[in-house]
């Protein structure tokens, strides 16, 4: 039980109530109340009500004249207790597509009514590529600063989103509109999966849910009310491009609003979903406090910048069945038979840019097929290369399909492909893979990322070629053709074969390498090669001497240079030397803690050929936590460079990144005589070495405060630690106070099993005018 050491009892602040009321109102914090809402348990029987109170609606301000206006909004969902968000990056960044001098987070206080601001958030960690971003609330509304770790938000867990199947219920929370609305759930189920070459067979997750609006960036929970996904959109504001962008409010400063004035652009359908899973390390770094902080800027790095100019280009789509090891299509068909259940499609693409937002359209027979269509999205790729868009493991009837790909709200590519009757015997190639040949034809190397080297061989398979065909090999070199050979088919009906290519002049310069394969006039299979490095053994020797110091000193390693440090750091640097890569070469550098990914950037390699002391560096606002540190470089999806530093005791602490622990208090406060809810009445407890004849109305008495809500509803946005005796005050407009000491938060209290305490306090009507 609860125990008190004096009764609840009435003071003398009758005549002054009101002024009270209004004094704490401006200069305490309001804390968020906890709806107990009457949402139904939908079809998964999870309870949502920590899911309603932690879905938050976020607006992206900017100053104008006489105030500030919205530029964007969106939702977004509390993952962590010390207030932590996870939404879309395009909502939250500034410059994208957003002008962001603050963003505001408004949560719901009662069942059916709009969001009320309640703090401000500033941006912690973002990708781009993902369009995910999570916010950390550092302000009150009022503006007052938040201490860090002084909140005890409701907060949601992430699922596991890999495990998800085909037809498995989700439900999905966010607001639909411009903070007019109240908070909207919509139940669907997964039909699809999308594949990309960010993210995977699972880059995107897709659902018959109707989500809408400013519901991009909210939550997608499973049967066991854990986040499994955040609805992703974003919308083109690309000249001419079809946008929804309201204007409902003055942004110029005179007085009326019209067509001069700023919009907010709302996305139209969403029916795909980023996994979770891809945001679970960026929410790790930003609950330890950690932050990539870029790595070293060349003149080469900055001229490679500056030099992608014009729009952007996107070759034609072709279809393959599969995607290979290194990304790449295994072949190009025009047709697929009966029971086709993998398809992906795949393009060549230049001068794309970070913020670019692409659409992917699929109809069947003339019908929209959303299953196999792509919301707008921001683009994950880099800047010029080879995409795929696709989906595997699951059924695609019969019909002839269609479909469209979009730049920025423009159709730029269209592909028809028959799928249905029985397998059709045609002349195709396949499975090109690549080799390094010494001068004698031996193989030195195999794979899609070999040494610099005189001899390059090109082995792939054949099917249903007949002889007599004409058939032609294209080397190229960047996108320039090296050498075109054009020949007679006469090797055979199906088989392996093989095609080599020499320099005309000295060795192979380091870059990216293609071979295209022609079944008659027909493309038939493409295959992407890297040469970086040089040949050690088995494999290209493009890293060596990776090492990590404390400090950086004339871009040389500095401070202290070790794989341990016991004193820990506030940054650490990760130095590599390197050789032979051309530039443009794609590159994927990565960070892990304890074994975790928190931070993984693909990027086209823009530093010299060769050189010494490229470096990658972490900070941290204080000092790292204690950990293992790793760092990572890939290239063609191939690890070419790993290695690790301890940072103090060399392991995370246990209550690093953990959930808060104290107790949850919420309750109603009633009217004593109807028994009806009081709007607006004030709950408070101070600190524990407070009692109530102490208070002198002083904030830093006071430990945590609400406001009860139209049903008389309140919570504390902070758990009230264990093992202490509180105080409280209970203040109603027109009601005589109420107050208690003595009130024991005992750990070992059967009652406070949950973590959560529930009150019922009655306040009677102050008789006295």
């Amino acid at each position: 039980m609860i125990k008190k050491s004096g009764d609840w009892s009435s003071f003398l602040l009758r005549s002054n109530s009101k002024l009270l009321i209004a004094f704490v109102l401006m200069t305490l914090a309001v804390a968020p109340i906890g709806e107990a809402l009457p949402i139904a348990q939908a079809q998964t029987g999870v309870s949502f009500a920590n899911i309603i109170r932690a879905t938050v609606y976020l607006a992206s301000q900017f100053d104008v004249p006489g105030g500030q206006a919205t530029s964007c909004a969106g939702s977004g969902t509390i993952v962590s207790p010390d207030g932590l968000i996870l939404t879309n990056a395009h909502n939250v960044v500034n410059g994208l597509q957003c002008k962001v001098d603050a963003i505001v987070v408004s949560l719901s206080m009662r069942p059916n009514d709009p969001p009320e601001p309640k703090y401000y958030a500033e941006v912690e960690i973002y990708d781009l590529r993902l369009d995910l971003a999570v916010l950390r609330i550092t302000r009150q509304i009022d503006g007052r600063i938040i201490e860090p770790g002084s909140l005890s938000l409701p907060f949601v867990e992430l699922g596991d989103s890999l495990t998800l199947r085909l037809d498995d219920t989700v439900v999905v929370f966010g607001y639909r509109d411009l903070g007019d609305d109240a908070l909207t759930l919509s139940r669907g189920t997964i039909i699809g999966f999308i594949a990309e070459p960010l993210g995977g067979e699972r880059a995107w997750l897709k659902t018959s849910a109707t989500v809408v609006g400013t519901m991009s960036g909210g939550g997608v929970y499973n049967a066991q009310g854990r986040l499994i996904g955040i609805p992703t959109a974003a919308p083109s504001l690309a000249p001419g491009a079809v946008l929804d962008c309201r204007r409902v409010q003055d942004t110029t400063g005179d007085g009326i609003v019209d067509s001069q004035d700023g919009c907010i652009p709302i996305v139209g359908f969403i029916n795909s979903l980023r996994p979770a899973h891809l945001a679970r390390g960026m929410i790790r770094a930003a609950q330890l406090g950690i932050r990539y902080m870029g790595h070293v800027a060349t003149p080469v790095v900055e001229a490679a910048q500056e030099a992608v100019t014009g729009g952007p280009e996107v070759g034609a789509i072709h279809f393959s069945p599969a995607v290979n090891e290194a990304g790449q299509p295994t072949t190009f068909v025009t047709q697929l038979p009966a029971g086709a259940n993998s398809l992906y499609l795949f393009f060549d693409y230049r001068n794309m840019r970070p913020g670019v937002v692409y659409e992917l359209r699929a109809t069947r027979n003339g019908d929209s097929q959303s299953t196999f269509s792509q919301s707008p999205a921001l683009w994950g790729g880099q800047t010029n290369g080879l995409w795929y868009i696709g989906s595997a493991g699951q059924a695609w009837q019969n019909g002839v399909y269609e479909f469209t790909l979009l730049i920025e709200g423009r159709a730029v590519q269209t592909a028809q492909i028959t799928i249905g009757g029985s397998p059709a015997a045609s002349p195709s190639f396949s499975d090109v893979s690549f080799g390094l040949l010494d001068l004698q034809g031996n193989d030195i190397q195999v794979g899609y990322v070999l040494g610099v080297g005189d001899i390059i061989a090109a082995r792939f398979i054949f099917r249903d070629m007949p002889d007599g065909l004409p058939w032609t090999a294209i080397w190229y070199y960047e996108g320039m053709e090296l050498r075109r050979d054009e020949a007679t088919w006469n090797q055979g009906v199906s088989g392996a074969a093989t095609v080599n290519i020499r320099p005309q002049s000295g060795g192979f310069v380091p870059g990216r390498y293609r071979l295209e394969l022609w079944a008659g006039d027909r493309l038939s299979a493409l295959g992407d090669l890297i040469l970086a490095g040089g040949q050690e053994g088995v494999f290209a020797r493009i890293f060596q001497n990776l090492r990590f110091s404390s400090d950086i000193q004339a871009g040389e390693p500095g401070g202290i240079v070790a794989s341990s440090f016991a004193n820990r750091p506030a940054g650490l640097y990760a130095f590599i030397d390197w050789q032979l890569i051309g530039a443009g070469t794609p590159w994927t550098y990565r960070w892990l803690v304890d074994g975790e990914a928190f931070f993984e950037r693909t990027e086209q390699w823009a530093a010299p050929e060769s050189g010494a002391n490229f470096w990658s560096r972490l900070g941290s606002s204080l000092l790292l936590p204690d950990g293992s540190y790793t760092y990572e470089i890939l290239i063609g999806g191939q690890l070419f460079v790993t290695g690790s530093a301890r940072v103090g005791m060399g392991q995370l602490p246990v209550t690093a990144g953990s959930r808060a622990t104290g107790v949850r208090v919420s309750g109603e406060v009633l009217d004593a005589a109807t028994q009806e809810g009081i709007p607006g009445a004030l709950v408070i407890v101070l600190e524990a070495q407070y009692s109530v004849v102490d208070f002198v109305w002083d904030a830093a008495q006071i430990l945590a405060m609400s406001v009860t809500d139209s049903q008389g509803r309140f919570e504390f946005d902070r758990l009230l630690p264990y093992g202490e005796f509180y105080s409280m005050i209970v203040i109603g407009e027109r009601y005589l106070p109420l107050t208690a000491d003595g009130i024991e938060l005992n750990l070992a209290d059967p009652e406070l099993e949950d973590g959560q305490l529930e009150f019922r306090l009655e306040l009677n009507r102050d008789l006295v005018p």
